[in-house]
C-alpha cells in the first residue's frame, strides 16, 4: 500500500524528488548522439508530464530549452516527439511565445509530414497562427489536411472571419482525399451547426451566401442528410405563408437560398422515389407556378424610380436569381402558369435594371425550359432586342422632333419603319408597343436628368440614347447565353441577322468613341466572344473573321478570348482551312540552329519561336505565336489549346511536344498547380488514346532530355533530375501490344545512336541504364542483331570505365539474347523435321501395311481363279476322253487342239483326234447340256 501511493503521489505531483531527478536526467541527456535515446528521451517527457497542469518554473524553463533543441532535431520521429512533450507550455495570449515561433516555422517548412500532422494537432489557434494553419489547406499529405480540420472543429466559429469561414468550407468539401471529405462532412460542419442551435438560417448567415452559393447548398445538403428529425422543413414552413411564398417584405439573400434549397432537396427526393410515393406540388412546398410568376414580378418588375444602393442591388439580383431557379424546378403543364412565365422572361430581358450576366444567364436557361424550340426561341429573343431597338429610336425620333432637326428626324423615321417591318416579319408586328403607350421600364434609355445636363450638345444626347453600351453588351449577352444552350449546327437566318446588326457593329471604334473606357472594352469583350461563337456556327465566317481574332491578340483586354475563339476554331475546322500546315516544326525552331534554354524568360525562353507577322492572307505563322504566349500571362489558356490541337490529332509536332515536356518539368510551372494538372492529365491520356502519340514521344524523348541537360548552370531546368524524367518519359512510350518496331525499339537505337555521334551533353551512364529499362522485341532477330551492332560501336566509343562496364553487361545480353534466339530456332526446326519423319514413318508403315493386305487377298483370288481354271480343265479332259473313248473326236483334230490351247499351258499337248459333225452333235446332246444344266 506505501509503494502503492507513493508512484501515485509521484504521477500527481511533478514536484516529487523522484519524479524531479527523473526529469533533469533526462534533460541532460537530450543531446546524446544515439537518436534512439533522444527519441526514448522526448517520449519519456511528453508521458510524463502529459497529466501535469502545473509546474515549476525551473522545470518549465528546462523542458522548454531542451525540446526547442529537440524539435530542430535531424530526425523527424525526435521531432513528432519534441512536439508532443512541449505543446502544453505555449502562451495563446503571447504572440512572441517562442514555442509558438517554433511551431509555425515547422508547420510551413518541415519537410516531414508526420512532423507537420504533430503541430496542426497541438499548434494554439489564435489570430496570429491561424494564417500559417490556412496554408495547410493545400498540404501535399492528406493526414496533413484532415487533422487541420480536425483542429478547426474544436474551434467556435464565431472565433474566425466570414472569409476564413467560407475557405474552410469550400476547400474541404473539394478536397480530392475522401477521408479528408469525410473530416470536414462529419465533423467540421455538424459541430459548427451545432454551435448555432441546428439553426439553417443562422449557420447561412455566418458564411455570406451572396458570394459563396453553391458551398452552402452544398453544406447545406450534407446537413440536411445528417438531421434525421427533418429540422429543415419544419423551419422552413414556418417562413411561409398560405400559399406557400414567403412575404416579400422579409425576402432576403438568407431566406431565398434557404428556400431554393429546401424545394431542390424535396424535388430531389421526389424524383428518386417510386411512383406511388410521388410528391405533389403542395407536398414540395411550391406555389402555384401563376402566382409565383406574379411573385417574381412584384417582387423584381416594380416601379422604383429610386436609385438603390450597390449592396442592395447586389442583394435583390441575387435573390432574382434563386426565385427563378425555384421556377425551374415545375413542369410546366400548367399552360397558364406557363405562360406568365414565358412573359415574365421576356420582360426581364427588357427590364434596364437586369444588367448582371449571372442573372441573364438564369433568365435564358428558365426561358429555354418553356420554349423547347430552338428556332421559337431565337425568334421570341430576336423580337425582344428589336423591340427595344425600336423604343430607342422612337425616344430618338421624339427627340429630333422636338428640337426641330427634321432630316435627322427623317432618317429615323426611316429606321422606324424598318425595325417595324422586321417585327411584322417576326410575328411581332402587332404587339409592337408605340411611344404613348410605353412603359417606364420598357424603355431602358430614357431621357434622364444627366442626359439634360448635357443638353448643350444634342446630337450627343442622341448618340447616348441610340447607342446606349448598357443596352448593347445586354444584346450581347442574351446571344451568348443563347448560343450555349441551343442545340445548332450551322448559322439560321435569323442568327446571321443578328450577327451583322448587332455583333459586328458593336466592335468598331467609331462607334464607342463617346463611351467610357471600362464600358467600351465589356463591349468589346462581349462581342468578341459573341463573334466567335457564330464563327463556330459557320465555316466562311470563320474563314473571313480569323484576322479579326488574330490582331485582337494584341489586346490585353481580350486577348484571352480571342485565344479561346482561335484554339476552338482550329479544334472544329482543322488548320488547312485556313491555310495552315500542320508539321509545323520550322515555326518551333528558332533560325541559329539548336534549341537552347536560357536563364530568363520571354523572347529567350524555351518558348521562343522563330514566327514571322501574321497576315490576313498567311497565317502560317499563327501557330509559333500561339506557342510564343505560352511564356506569357495568358499560358494556361495557350497550353490548354495547344494540347487540345496535339490530342486531337490536328498537329503532329514532335518539337511542341518536346518543349511541353520540358516545361512539365521546369521548377518554373511546379508552383502552378492548374498548369500542373492540365499537363500530367494530357500526357497520359494522349499516350494510352491518340495512336499518334507513341511516335510522336519516342521523337520527343531525346531532344526533350538533352534540352534540360543543355540547360546552363543559372537556369531552372538545372535542378531538374535527367534520370526521373527519362523514367517517366520511358513509362509513356512504352507499348505492350503492338507489333515490331515498338516505340522502344525505336528508342534504344535513337539512344545508342547519339552515344556513337555524340549529340547530347547527358550522362551516358543515365542512357545506358535507360537501355536496360526498355522493353524491346528481344524475339525479333532483325531488330536485336541491329542493336547488337550499334552496342558494339557505342562500347568502342566510350571512354568512362563504369559507363563501358554498363555497355557490355547490355551487349552481353543482347548476344545472348540472340543465341537463345538461335538456339530456339535450331530446337523448333529439330522438332519440325523429327515430326515430319515421324509422320514419313507412320505413312511407310501404313503404306506397307495396305500393301500386304492387298497383295494377300490378290493371293487369295488368284488361289480361286487357279483353283476354278483346274476344275474346269479337269472336267473338259474327262468330256474328250469320254469322247474320244466312244470314237466321236480323231486323233490331230483341230478342236482338239483349240480345247487343249484354251487351257493352262502347264498340261502337255497331245496329238489331236478329228471328231465328225454328227458325233459333235451327239456329244452336245449327251455331255455338254447335262453339265450346263447341272
Amino acid at each position: 500500500m506505501g509503494l502503492s501511493g507513493d508512484i501515485t503521489n509521484v504521477d500527481d505531483d511533478p514536484n516529487h524528488p523522484l519524479l524531479r531527478n527523473i526529469l533533469f536526467f533526462l534533460f541532460e541527456i537530450t543531446n546524446v548522439d544515439d537518436p534512439l535515446i533522444r527519441y526514448r528521451v522526448c517520449f519519456l517527457l511528453a508521458k510524463l508530464l502529459a497529466e501535469c497542469s502545473v509546474i515549476d518554473d525551473d522545470i518549465f524553463d528546462e523542458l522548454s530549452r531542451a525540446m526547442l533543441d529537440r524539435i530542430k532535431d535531424k530526425v523527424a520521429s525526435v521531432r513528432v516527439q519534441a512536439v508532443t512533450a512541449v505543446y502544453k507550455l505555449q502562451d495563446r495570449a503571447n504572440p512572441d511565445c517562442p514555442i509558438k515561433k517554433a511551431f509555425k516555422t515547422h508547420l510551413s517548412m518541415d519537410p516531414s509530414a508526420d512532423v507537420r500532422k504533430s503541430v496542426v494537432r497541438f499548434i494554439s489557434i489564435s489570430v496570429d497562427t491561424v494564417s500559417v494553419i490556412m496554408g495547410r489547406l493545400d498540404d501535399t499529405s492528406d493526414k496533413v489536411r484532415k487533422h487541420v480540420y480536425l483542429s478547426i472543429a474544436k474551434q467556435n466559429i464565431a472565433n474566425f472571419t466570414i472569409r476564413q469561414r467560407q475557405t474552410f468550407i469550400q476547400k474541404g468539401l473539394q478536397d480530392r482525399n475522401a477521408s479528408v471529405r469525410a473530416a470536414v462532412e462529419n465533423t467540421l460542419l455538424p459541430v459548427w451547426f451545432s454551435r448555432k442551435g441546428h439553426d439553417y438560417l443562422e449557420f447561412l448567415n455566418c458564411v455570406n451566401v451572396e458570394e459563396f452559393e453553391q458551398p452552402a447548398l452544398q453544406a447545406l445538403e450534407i446537413l440536411a442528410k445528417k438531421d434525421e428529425k427533418r429540422g429543415f422543413v419544419e423551419q422552413f414552413e414556418a417562413l411561409l405563408n398560405d400559399r406557400y411564398l414567403i412575404p416579400l417584405d422579409q425576402l432576403n439573400p438568407n431566406n431565398t437560398l434557404f428556400w431554393r434549397f429546401v424545394t431542390s432537396y424535396l424535388a430531389k427526393e421526389d424524383r428518386a422515389g417510386d411512383e406511388e410515393t410521388l410528391l405533389e406540388e403542395d407536398a414540395q412546398k411550391l406555389p402555384k407556378l401563376s402566382d409565383f410568376a406574379k411573385y417574381i414580378r412584384a417582387y423584381f418588375l416594380k416601379d422604383d424610380e429610386e436609385e438603390e444602393e450597390v449592396w442592395r442591388v447586389v442583394q435583390t439580383n441575387f435573390n432574382l436569381i434563386q426565385l427563378l431557379t425555384i421556377a425551374k424546378l415545375y413542369d410546366f403543364k400548367d399552360e397558364v402558369g406557363k405562360s406568365h412565365i414565358e412573359q415574365l422572361c421576356i420582360d426581364l430581358l427588357k427590364c434596364p435594371k437586369v444588367m448582371a450576366a449571372e442573372l441573364i444567364t438564369t433568365i435564358i436557361e428558365l426561358f429555354a425550359l418553356v420554349v423547347r424550340n430552338d428556332d421559337s426561341r431565337l425568334n421570341i429573343i430576336a423580337e425582344a432586342r428589336l423591340t427595344v431597338d425600336l423604343d430607342v429610336m422612337e425616344e430618338a425620333l421624339r427627340q429630333a422632333v422636338d428640337e426641330g432637326d427634321f432630316e435627322q428626324a427623317k432618317e429615323l423615321c426611316q429606321k422606324v419603319s424598318e425595325l417595324k417591318a422586321k417585327l411584322a416579319a417576326l410575328g411581332g408586328g402587332e404587339s409592337t408597343p408605340t411611344p404613348p403607350q410605353r412603359k417606364p421600364q420598357e424603355a431602358p434609355t430614357s431621357s434622364t436628368d444627366e442626359d439634360v445636363a448635357m443638353g448643350e450638345d444634342p446630337a450627343h444626347t442622341r448618340r447616348s440614347v441610340t447607342n446606349d453600351p448598357q443596352v448593347i453588351r445586354k444584346c450581347l449577352r442574351i446571344l451568348i447565353e443563347t448560343f450555349q444552350i441551343i442545340h445548332l449546327d450551322h448559322l439560321t437566318p435569323t442568327l446571321r441577322s443578328l450577327a451583322e446588326n448587332v455583333v459586328i457593329p458593336s466592335m468598331m471604334p467609331e462607334n464607342n468613341e463617346h463611351w467610357d473606357v471600362n464600358e467600351s472594352l465589356a463591349v468589346r469583350r462581349d462581342s468578341v466572344e459573341a463573334l466567335g461563337l457564330l464563327c463556330v456556327l459557320d465555316e466562311y465566317l470563320a474563314v473571313g473573321r480569323m484576322p479579326v481574332f488574330v490582331v485582337l491578340l494584341s489586346n490585353p483586354a481580350v486577348t484571352d478570348i480571342c485565344l479561346k475563339t482561335i484554339f476552338d476554331l482550329l479544334c472544329k475546322y482543322g488548320l488547312e482551312v485556313f491555310g495552315i500546315n500542320p508539321m509545323i516544326d520550322e515555326y518551333l525552331t528558332p533560325s541559329g540552329g539548336r534549341t537552347r534554354v536560357s536563364s530568363g524568360s520571354g523572347e529567350g525562353g524555351l518558348f521562343r519561336v522563330n514566327v514571322e507577322t501574321v497576315t490576313a492572307e498567311d497565317f502560317t505563322p499563327l501557330i509559333g505565336m500561339l506557342v510564343r504566349l505560352v511564356e506569357s500571362e495568358h499560358r494556361n489558356r495557350a497550353l490548354v489549346g495547344l494540347c487540345k490541337l496535339l490530342f486531337i490529332g490536328r498537329l503532329r509536332s514532335a518539337t511542341l511536344l518536346s518543349k511541353l515536356i520540358v516545361f512539365w518539368f521546369s521548377p518554373d510551372s511546379s508552383s502552378d498547380l492548374y498548369v500542373q494538372q492540365q499537363l500530367g492529365n494530357f500526357f497520359s491520356k494522349f499516350a494510352s488514346v491518340c495512336p499518334q502519340a507513341p511516335t510522336m514521344l519516342t521523337e520527343a524523348t531525346l531532344p526533350s532530355i538533352n534540352m534540360i541537360a543543355e540547360a546552363p548552370p543559372d537556369s531552372p531546368l538545372g535542378e531538374v533530375d535527367v534520370d526521373n524524367a527519362l523514367k517517366l518519359l520511358i513509362q509513356l512510350t512504352c507499348q505492350q501490344k503492338c507489333t515490331p518496331p515498338k516505340p522502344h525499339d525505336v528508342l534504344a537505337r535513337d539512344i545508342l545512336m547519339s552515344m556513337i555521334e555524340r549529340k547530347n551533353k547527358v550522362n551516358q551512364l543515365i542512357l545506358i541504364k535507360a537501355l536496360h529499362k526498355l522493353e524491346i522485341s528481344y524475339n525479333c532477330t532483325d531488330i536485336t542483331e541491329e542493336l547488337l551492332n550499334l552496342a558494339k560501336t557505342a562500347e568502342n566509343t566510350l571512354r568512362d570505365k563504369t559507363a563501358i562496364q554498363k555497355m557490355k553487361v547490355f551487349r552481353l545480353f543482347l548476344e545472348t539474347q540472340i543465341t537463345n534466339i538461335h538456339k530456339s530456332t535450331l530446337i523448333n526446326t529439330r522438332q519440325t523435321l523429327d515430326a515430319m519423319d515421324t509422320r514419313n514413318t507412320m505413312s511407310q508403315r501404313h503404306s506397307r501395311t495396305s500393301s500386304q493386305a492387298a497383295s494377300s487377298l490378290g493371293d487369295m483370288i488368284e488361289e480361286d481363279e487357279d483353283s476354278q481354271r483346274k476344275q474346269d480343265e479337269l472336267e473338259r479332259r474327262t468330256s474328250l476322253l469320254h469322247l474320244h473313248s466312244a470314237g466321236v473326236v480323231q486323233e490331230g483334230s483341230s478342236d482338239e487342239e483349240e480345247a487343249i490351247g484354251d487351257g493352262d499351258t502347264s498340261i502337255m499337248r497331245r496329238p489331236m483326234m478329228k471328231i465328225s459333225p454328227w458325233a459333235r452333235i451327239q456329244h452336245i446332246h449327251d455331255v455338254v447340256l447335262p453339265m450346263i444344266l447341272r
